[in-house]
């Protein structure tokens, strides 16, 4: 698809173009990134280079939309699409202490690992995902720079990612109630959930 009609389908009053960048569109669809886009039926353009995302990023705009990488860390897609959140998706959440909670724990027990441990505002069924805390730098960007460094033999330099968790997932919630009875585990269950979002 192109530019131009992507913006021919944009919903009535979408200001931004989405756009995310991935090895193949099988990699994509399978990642957490798109939950929400698909949850509020908002159309992404997928690119397959990495070097698409330096080109859209310095173009900044097309036809007076601002062009935004679904994987930013400053994303807010809460006014946009159509708003399907419902009294029974905020009930299976964890409640504020209990959330408050796992999320002061995961930054102890991460904090080798991660930046920040946030509450993600965008996933919908993966339990958890990491983005950049610098909210322009995207994944497929930083991989362009660490490869750039190695060629000039340098090592690839290694910053700490944000991990963005879903209150509303099941292995969350059971996360919760293990950080009680069994610290232990729960310490490499969190590990886990770091590793497969990474």
């Amino acid at each position: 698809t192109s530019l131009a009609d992507y913006v021919e389908r944009m919903a009535e009053g979408q200001e931004e173009i989405y756009y995310i960048n991935g090895p193949n569109r099988a990699a994509i669809e399978a990642g957490p990134y798109v939950e929400m886009f698909n949850k509020k039926e908002i159309e992404i353009i997928y690119t397959m280079e990495p070097i698409d995302d330096f080109v859209l990023n310095h173009l900044g705009e097309f036809d007076g939309k601002k062009l935004v990488s679904a994987d930013r860390a400053d994303l807010d897609l809460s006014k946009s699409g159509d708003d399907k959140e419902s009294d029974e998706d905020e009930a299976e959440k964890l409640s504020s202490d209990a959330s408050g909670d796992l999320i002061t724990w995961l930054k102890k027990t991460l904090e080798d690992k991660v930046a920040d441990v946030i509450e993600s505002k965008r996933l919908v069924d993966s339990p958890a995902m990491i983005v950049n805390p610098d909210g322009y730098m995207t994944s497929s960007m930083e991989r362009i720079m660490a490869a750039s460094r190695m060629e000039k033999g340098l090592s690839p330099e290694a910053s700490k990612k944000n991990l963005e968790i879903n209150l509303a997932s099941p292995l969350i919630r059971q996360l919760a109630d293990l950080v009680k009875s069994d610290e232990s585990f729960a310490s490499d269950v969190a590990a886990q959930i770091y590793d497969n979002a990474m």
